[in-house]
């Protein structure tokens, strides 16, 4: 099909669809149709004005296997960097291709900045032949060396010769050397203007000298090693962002000026030739070298080894000079950061910055990839090439799009002065009338406190009865009258030639202690159905019961896997939750659940945090004899423990947190080598991996750390090496949980978990199909209604199984897991699905925080369709009673606030770049803190990419859920039930202040209708788990059985 659409003219609308499978084509297919673009989906309807700018970066896009693949399978790629490779041969004496073959060699100083070079030279020419060109290029310290190959300044041979002696004196120079006289490098959140003032005004860090202007508020300076380092602890002292390198030098510095003499010597014989290309330089500062000029002689290579690199500035150029497209050309994307600071610093936040390969991605991925965006932006891409000869099917033609131009527009017959109240009317018995429009009106007393500023300003809204719901469109007369205390008000529905009392309220003018009203929810439903809910329920039993015959391992281990979504069979015992993807929502769960179940005293999260489960068993137990004053059993999968200890009188409760703390591993435990695995030299770490996302990789990942004793960093991070009697158990266990096949040879074939998730996937029946997790298959001859639970901010719909487990056995339950993208997009991605499921019968759809807005967001995309929606759920799903200020001052703060808490909590540095928040707004900063987030050091911190990843989603969701705007659903007329806490938790009232007071009805009385409030104990975070879930599936299984008999 691909070979077969290439053929054709695409004129100036172009689309490029990139899909593995049937299914995965037409569903993008569909997203073309509707004009979105989405991941694997490129799309423009006209070409750019101008072509990309090819980014040429320098060292530190090394890795072992760079391209690897590449070379296996493009015929092109490995001719041109065989011939290279002869090159480095006669000049320095090794092998490019010996070290791409053999996976026992890696790269050190001077082979890696020799290998970039050719690999970056034999990329621009193998994309050249697939029709990707640059319009222009940027280099980067030595990637300047490409860069002026690309634009024809130099030839190949000239190029790899400035790479082999350049390289070459680098390493040697590093290598004569003691480790005490080397230097060091760190990245700063300086400016060129603002590096020199505090040099000058710190003389002591005079030796400190800038090397790389990378991007705004990202400067790498050079030194000696420990003033570099006192450098790094001042500004952490200080609380600005410095990281030090992974370096052992300081290039671009003083320290390179011994080895100048040497390289002009070595590469005096090189010819250079006149640009092609507009060369937008980093060696000379805002110069922009045109066609025709002559650059690239000796002395320019100097200075391009000595000089500070103005990376920056180069940028910028680039930007000024109208480009929008910049690819990096290398075998990692290193530079992309920097590009995307500068491009927000300058007003271009829309600009594509693309790469070519990049590492643990297959090349047949991304360089798919780079063609298609650039193919749709007006490149002359060459398909066929990349596809091959072969057989042409016949696709379908272009259909004719028929479309009525005629406007449905009508002429207004008027309109309001825009003002919450209308005209004021003063009657003759002194009662003042307003006229106001219900869909102007956020909610009663907001009309009511509108009233009270424009009559009696000094006074208090002190009581507020609603008889009905707030209608979401119509007339609304006000009436208010003056008596001796204050103001009594009634708002009135008008409906034709009656009115009928919505609210009243009274405001009091006598001061003193009053307090403001926070609001009463309207009652529509029937005294019975109204009344609290019983807390003894009696489906099963809830607490954990000692004579019960459950342990307390059992209900423990129960107890964690619910909260992170792994199967209770494969939960390592042995391993730190925190390794397992435990965040602090999980956390505060498992807390909240543990003391519930247990009936314990408060415990403190950090010591779940740090502890493996079969920490948290032995506190939990320890506490549990302490109140049952009974020994401690020893648990099921607990190291042994010796009999003295045994012995001794259990410690009291707050004291297994403490000893937690203390049997942390030793330094030199946690250096050993877990049993099973070979050991090796510890391998280097770019970003922290990819998170277990489905069940087949939670069992891999589970599998892998029970029995290899080391969690992996995530399900792409490259593996150690395993004995084969570990792969043999591996293999076993995975055969054995998931009915497949898999050997102890594919286990140590295995470069990452992802291709034994792969495998295992064909043969577990996964709980998750496509956006759907079934919790609750529908069971034959079931006529119930489907219960449909959205995911919350940045979480699983793992969190309701204990909410399913309430739930009659007849109601089948489905859980919606979380994509990306806006409100809009996530729930048109549902729909189909939740047609199919709904099985032609009845829906509930419901969530807990953010996923009540998505099950809202659905139900009103369901309008009109065949999907009936019987009752939407609303799990503490709310808003605050006085939403923050859409400002850039409140944006800035709640940013402060959100970087207080990272580092607070995970000593996560995410230092808040206000000037790109100033210029480019929230949304490119959430790009830059995904970008951030993917590319961190797990090394700096310990934490996995679960972790990170949770982080980074409940920040995109919450901000949605903050500024959803609940008017866009007055449409939605069907019943809803809001569970509400009793008040929103701590740690989100610390990100979001505004949550400290929110209305009883959560906002929601402003747009709906038919509104049942069920009131529950606790926090936010209480509601998903017992006892206060047992309340939430009685009123929703009564509400069902009322659905059921409809």
């Amino acid at each position: 099909m691909a070979r077969s659409v290439t053929r054709r003219n695409h004129a100036r609308s172009r689309a490029v669809v990139l899909a593995d499978t049937v299914a995965e084509a037409t569903k993008r297919l569909r997203y073309v149709a509707d004009g979105k673009v989405v991941q694997g989906v490129a799309l423009a309807d006209s070409p750019a004005p101008t072509g990309p700018v090819f980014v040429y970066s320098g060292f530190g896009s090394q890795h072992r296997k760079m391209v690897k693949d590449l070379f296996a399978h493009a015929p092109f790629f490995r001719d041109r960097l065989t011939e290279l490779d002869r090159i480095v041969d006669f000049e320095s004496g090794w092998s490019i291709r010996d070290i791409i073959l053999d996976d026992e060699q890696t790269y050190d100083t001077e082979t890696a900045q020799v290998a970039i070079t050719a690999i970056q030279i034999a990329l621009t020419d193998y994309l050249a032949t697939l029709g990707a060109t640059p319009a222009a290029v940027v280099g980067m310290s030595m990637g300047e060396i490409a860069a002026a190959y690309a634009a024809g300044g130099l030839s190949a041979e000239d190029a790899m010769l400035i790479a082999c002696h350049r390289s070459r004196l680098m390493g040697e120079g590093e290598k004569s050397l003691s480790e005490d006289q080397l230097g060091a490098m760190a990245v700063v959140e300086f400016s060129v203007e603002q590096l020199d003032n505090f040099i000058a005004e710190n003389p002591d860090f005079a030796g400190i000298e800038p090397a790389v202007y990378a991007g705004p508020g990202m400067t790498t300076v050079g030194g000696p090693r420990q003033a570099v380092l006192d450098l790094v602890a001042k500004l952490e002292a200080e609380e600005k962002f410095a990281r030090l390198l992974n370096v052992k030098g300081a290039g671009h510095t003083s320290a390179v000026e011994p080895l100048l003499g040497e390289l002009a010597a070595a590469i005096a014989g090189i010819q250079a030739h006149p640009v092609r290309l507009p060369l937008f330089s980093s060696v000379d500062r805002g110069r922009v070298y045109q066609p025709g000029e002559t650059v690239h002689d000796a002395d320019y290579w100097v200075r391009c080894t000595r000089q500070s690199v103005w990376f920056q500035d180069a940028i910028e150029q680039a930007f000024a000079a109208g480009h929008t497209t910049l690819v990096e050309i290398a075998p990692n994307p290193v530079a992309i950061m920097g590009m995307m600071n500068t491009a927000f610093s300058v007003g271009k936040p829309d600009a594509q910055l693309l790469y070519a390969l990049k590492r643990k991605v297959p090349d047949t991925h991304t360089i798919p990839d780079l063609l298609a965006k650039l193919y749709v932006a007006g490149a002359p891409i060459d398909f066929a090439a990349l596809y091959g000869a072969g057989p042409i099917v016949d696709a379908p033609a272009m259909p004719w799009k028929k479309q009525r131009y005629w406007t449905s527009a009508r002429p207004a017959a008027g309109g309001s002065s825009g003002s919450l109240l209308g005209q004021k009317v003063s009657l003759p018995d002194g009662t003042f009338a307003f006229h106001a429009l219900a869909d102007t009106v956020p909610s009663p007393i907001a009309l009511m406190e509108a009233v009270v500023m424009e009559l009696a300003p000094g006074a208090t809204l002190v009581a507020v009865e609603e008889k009905a719901t707030l209608p979401p469109s119509g007339e609304l007369s006000v009436l208010a009258s003056r008596n001796l205390g204050g103001l009594t008000i009634a708002i009135h529905q008008v409906l034709g030639n009656t009115v009928m009392l919505v609210a009243e309220g009274f405001a009091s003018s006598l001061g003193g202690n009053v307090e403001p009203v926070l609001g009463t929810p309207a009652v529509v439903e029937s005294q019975e159905a109204s009344e609290p809910l019983s807390d003894n329920v009696s489906s099963e039993s809830l607490k954990w019961d000692p004579t019960s015959g459950e342990t307390v391992e059992q209900r423990m281990r129960l107890i964690v896997s619910e909260a992170m979504g792994y199967d209770i069979q494969d939960l390592p015992g042995e391993l730190p939750l925190i390794d397992l993807g435990l965040d602090s929502l999980m956390g505060m769960r498992i807390k909240n659940r543990i003391e519930h179940d247990f009936s314990l005293p408060s415990l403190q999260v950090q010591a779940l945090r740090d502890a493996s489960v079969a920490d948290a068993v032995r506190m939990v137990e320890e506490l549990v004899a302490v109140q049952h004053d009974t020994p401690a059993p020893e648990p099921v999968s607990a190291k042994p423990v010796d009999a003295p200890k045994a012995a001794e009188k259990p410690k009291a409760p707050e004291e297994p947190a403490a000893q937690l703390q203390e049997e942390k591993p030793t330094v030199a435990e946690q250096d050993s080598q877990p049993e099973g695995v070979v050991k090796q030299e510890k391998k280097a770490t770019h970003g922290v991996g990819v998170a277990p996302r489905d069940a087949s990789e939670r069992l891999v990942f589970a599998t892998w750390a029970g029995l290899t004793g080391a969690a992996a960093a995530g399900v792409t991070s490259e593996l150690p090496d395993i004995t084969r009697d570990v792969a043999e158990k591996i293999a076993e266990r995975l055969n054995e949980r998931a009915s497949t096949e898999i050997t102890a040879d594919q286990v140590l074939a295995a470069e990452t978990l992802e291709p034994l998730a792969n495998l295992v996937r064909e043969g577990l029946e996964s709980d998750v199909s496509g956006n759907i997790r079934v919790l609750r298959e529908r069971p034959a001859g079931s006529t119930a209604p489907s219960v449909f639970l959205f995911h919350p901010a940045g979480g699983s719909s793992v969190v309701y199984q204990p909410l399913m487990r309430r739930l009659p056995k007849e109601v089948p339950v489905y859980g919606v897991e979380r994509l990306e993208g806006s409100l809009e997009e996530r729930a048109a991605a549902y729909l189909d699905e939740i047609e199919r499921y709904s099985d032609g019968r009845p829906v509930i759809l419901g969530g807990w925080s953010f996923g009540g807005v998505l099950a809202y967001e659905v139900a009103h995309q369901l309008r009109n369709t065949n999907v009936e929606v019987a009752t939407i759920a609303l799990l503490d799903t709310v808003q605050p009673a006085h939403p923050a200020p859409d400002t850039m001052e409140e944006t800035k703060k709640r940013w402060e606030r959100y970087s207080k808490f990272a580092k607070k909590t995970y000593n996560l540095d995410f230092p808040v770049p206000y000037e790109i928040l100033e210029t480019a707004g929230e949304d490119a900063l959430l790009t830059m803190m995904a970008e951030f987030l993917a590319n961190t050091d797990p090394s700096e911190h310990g934490l996995s990419a679960g972790v990170l990843e949770h982080q980074r989603a409940s920040f995109v969701d919450n901000r949605i859920l903050d500024t959803v705007d609940m008017h866009r659903w007055q449409d939605v007329d069907v019943p809803v039930m809001l569970f509400r806490s009793e008040r929103m938790h701590d740690g989100a009232i610390e990100l979001e202040p505004a949550y400290a007071e929110i209305h009883y009805d959560g906002g929601w009385s402003a747009i709906v209708n038919d509104l049942e409030i069920v009131q529950l104990a606790g926090d936010h975070l209480a509601v998903v788990d017992e006892p206060e879930i047992s309340k939430v599936g009685r009123a929703l299984t009564e509400r069902i059985s009322r659905i059921s008999h409809m």
